[in-house]
This record gives C-alpha cells, sequence and structure tokens, in this order.
C-alpha cells in the first residue's frame, strides 16, 4: 500500500502531454480553490486541468466544470494529526506522472505538498498571497518554496500593500485574481426581482453581510447585532452569505428582514447589492473593488491570517470603502444607516468608479503556468 506506482512507457509516465493538477489547501474556507478555479478557466481549452481538492471545495469546482480527486481532511478522530497529510500524499503521488505541473494555492506546504512534487521531480508552482502581518514569521513557510519551479504572487489593488521579498526569479507577480459577473448572464435587475419573487418580500435596499464561516474568528455577535438593526429597516433585505459548509448560527434563521443564503456564487449577489458588509479577505476585497460595490469592511484579524486591516485601511483612505472594528457595533449600525439613507453608498460609488485599477492578473496567472509545459523538467 502506498507504493509508488512503476514507469510505463505505454501510459507516458515519461512522455506525453504534460497535465496540470490544481491542489488548493482548505484552511480558511473556499478562497483558494475558488481562485485556482478563476486560473484554470483561463487556461487553454486543450489543457485539461484537474483538481485533487478537500470535500467542501468538490461540489464548487464539479459546478464549475473541473473534474476533482477527494483528498482527506484532517479529525480528531484519526489517530495522529498528521495521518490525513500521509494519505493525502499517497492520493497525490499516485494522481501525476514526472512531467506535469503541480499547482498549489495556500498559505504553508503540507509535507504531502512537498514530498509528492520532490519525489516525482515535478514542476511545482505555488501560487502565495502576499501582505503577511507585521509580526508574523513566515520563515519555515518560505524555506519551503525551495521546492517550487515558479512562485507566482497575486498583488494588491493598491500600491502601498505590495512588498516584494525576493529578488529571485522564480518569483512572478500578477495583478489581482478576481472574479467578476459573466456580463453575458448578469443582469443586476432581473437579479433583483428574482430575490422579491423567492423571498416573497419587496424592499428598496438590498444589503449582503459575509463576514465568513467562523473558523478564524466567531462572528455570530456581529452578524446578530447587524440583523437585529436591519429589522427597523422594512425597506432592506439583508441577506447573510456564507459558502454552503460554513457553520450556521441558528439564531440567524429567526429575523424578518433578514434571510441565510448559503451559496458558491456569492458574487453575483454582491454585485447586485447596495451595500456590502464583510470581512476583508482577498477574494470579498477585490470583487468589492473591481465590481464597483459600497462597502463597510469589518477585518478578522488572526494570528495566521494576513493583514485584512491594512487592505480596509488602504480602501478607507481613499473614501472606497468603510472601515469599522469588530467591536464598533454601534458605530456599524450608524454607519449602515449613513450609507442607505445618508447617501453614502454614493459617494464610495463615486470614488469607486475613478479608481485606476489594474486588469485582473487571472489570464497572466494561467500564461505562466502553461509556460512550464512547454519546459523540459
Amino acid at each position: 500500500m502506498g507504493e509508488t506506482p512503476k514507469p510505463n512507457a505505454d501510459n507516458g509516465e515519461y512522455g506525453g502531454k504534460p497535465e496540470i493538477l490544481f491542489v488548493p489547501t482548505n484552511v480558511l474556507g473556499l478562497g483558494h480553490a475558488q481562485r485556482c478555479s478563476l486560473v484554470a478557466s483561463e487556461l487553454p481549452k486543450d489543457a485539461h486541468p484537474k483538481f485533487a481538492a478537500f470535500p467542501s471545495c468538490l461540489p464548487m469546482l464539479n459546478r464549475y466544470g473541473f473534474d476533482g480527486i477527494p483528498l482527506v481532511s484532517r479529525s480528531e478522530f484519526h489517530a495522529e494529526p498528521h495521518a490525513n497529510d500521509v494519505l493525502n500524499y499517497l492520493r497525490l503521488n499516485s494522481s501525476v506522472k514526472e512531467s506535469d505541473i503541480f499547482v498549489f494555492d495556500g498559505g504553508y506546504v503540507f509535507d504531502s505538498i512537498f514530498r509528492t512534487i520532490a519525489k516525482r521531480n515535478l514542476r511545482g508552482v505555488w501560487i502565495r498571497r502576499g501582505l503577511w502581518q507585521a509580526q508574523q514569521n513566515n520563515a519555515v513557510a518560505l524555506d519551503r518554496e525551495k521546492i517550487f519551479s515558479r512562485v507566482i504572487v497575486p498583488m494588491e489593488a493598491f500600491d502601498e500593500l505590495n512588498h516584494r521579498y525576493s529578488d529571485n526569479p522564480r518569483l512572478k507577480t500578477v495583478a489581482p485574481i478576481v472574479q467578476q459577473p459573466d456580463q453575458n448572464v448578469f443582469d443586476r435587475d432581473t437579479l433583483r426581482a428574482g430575490l422579491k419573487e423567492r423571498f416573497n418580500r419587496d424592499f428598496k435596499h438590498l444589503t449582503v453581510t459575509m463576514l465568513g464561516g467562523g473558523v478564524a474568528a466567531d462572528r455570530t455577535a456581529q452578524v446578530q447585532a447587524i440583523c437585529a438593526g436591519m429589522e427597523r429597516r422594512k425597506d432592506t433585505l439583508n441577506l447573510v452569505v456564507t459558502w454552503p459548509t460554513a457553520r450556521v448560527d441558528p439564531g440567524w434563521f429567526c429575523w424578518q428582514n433578514s434571510r441565510v443564503v448559503r451559496t458558491h456564487h456569492a458574487n453575483s449577489l454582491v454585485s447586485a447589492c447596495d451595500l456590502f458588509i464583510s470581512a476583508v479577505g482577498y477574494n470579498s476585497f477585490h470583487e468589492a473593488m473591481y465590481n464597483k460595490v459600497p462597502s463597510i469592511f469589518i477585518p478578522q484579524m488572526s494570528t495566521f491570517m494576513d493583514d485584512q486591516r491594512a487592505r480596509a485601511q488602504a480602501a478607507s483612505s481613499r473614501g472606497a470603502a468603510l472601515l469599522i472594528e469588530p467591536n464598533q457595533m454601534a458605530t456599524l449600525d450608524r454607519e449602515i444607516s449613513n450609507c442607505l439613507d445618508g447617501g453614502k453608498t454614493e459617494e464610495i460609488r463615486e470614488v469607486l468608479q475613478q479608481l485606476d485599477l489594474p486588469p485582473p492578473g487571472n489570464s497572466d496567472a494561467a500564461r505562466l503556468i502553461q509556460e512550464l509545459s512547454h519546459e523540459h523538467g
């Protein structure tokens, strides 16, 4: 069990067209898998990328048209805390041949990732966000960078947030990797009309609250406070949007003016809303900026996360969003009123329209990966 399959000239073990395997990590939700899917979608049609992903990610990837090999999540029922990573190594190792390209998206390179690339002598690509918190020590994580042929860093929307930590030629930067609605099918008015029919409720204002699934920080109190404030607003429908696998507090279902929506397709809802109340993760932040959505950002600042406060501050200082600290619930309630009743959303939207943002880097990231398929390992 676990023995590496022997090379076979007939099955193309050492030849044939390289395949591209994407492996998103699964620490803080599905954002890594979503980013990988955006890049994979930009590859040529004959590239046929495949995924190895955790169970929470596979339904989304399947809906996007990608095949997926299931990986095993960590569990307290395992005899050893690293037992799942041993099994994942066996699955990954048996899923690639030596001409393939291995693309990992995550903050820490697990042993299963490192060993598979080393054992199979693969051309590895690490898609890795920057914007670390000042107190973070990333020495161990960055030491594992040496196993990769190329490191792709999706940059931040604003220059002051970008810090190039190395001049190594393997390091490549691209503009933000961001999801935008398909304008061939997205229609804001039609979507809003559909929501009115679905929830049997008319509204003037549509808000989306998306504070995360509680993995990095418990946001139950903040969501409850927002929903309580929305009860005074008969003209507003507040959608509490989560990933399908996120933890949902039963109390969120008790409000009249708020509805819980569990979906992989939050981007369209966010693009159609009047006000977005959100944590400041990479994906959510850039979708708000690029899709010109007025937002109130509430940063999550666990020690192992990227610097969400810096991201929110950069937007706030430009007038492109509002920054509210997690303990400022009274201020949050006041700012929601200022946005929806006092015209603040229009002021923010005007600033957003004037932002000079670089074109999304989705296709550039795909090109950098595709280039490796034309090189000899």
